[in-house]
């Protein structure tokens, strides 16, 4: 998705942003993880697609927003994995500058 889809589009439109949003599951039991080291480790994954678009494709740190997300309280320290599993991605959105 990145190489078919972002790439294109961030290297033909310079006046495009990317904000980037990582978000990380917070697995149970009760006590095992703080929600700093949830931040963390989201902040880390949003982190890692930036690393890959600005090292290996060569486009800009200055035109992506890194952000992290905790997963919705409904699903703080759960050991059911299909609601972790739900909690573990990176989402994107383009942004543009002055509209």
């Amino acid at each position: 998705i990145l190489d078919d889809c972002v790439v294109p589009t961030m290297q033909q439109s310079v006046g495009l942003f990317l904000r980037v949003k990582g978000s990380s599951a917070w697995p149970g039991p009760k006590g095992t993880y703080t929600d700093k080291q949830i931040l963390d480790f989201a902040q880390a994954r949003a982190q890692s697609v930036v690393d890959y678009l600005a090292t290996q494709q060569k486009i800009d740190r200055a035109r992506f927003v890194v952000e992290a997300a905790l997963p919705p309280k409904e699903h703080w320290e759960t050991e059911d994995a299909d609601a972790q599993a739900e909690d573990r991605y990176v989402e994107m959105t383009l942004v543009t500058v002055g509209r």
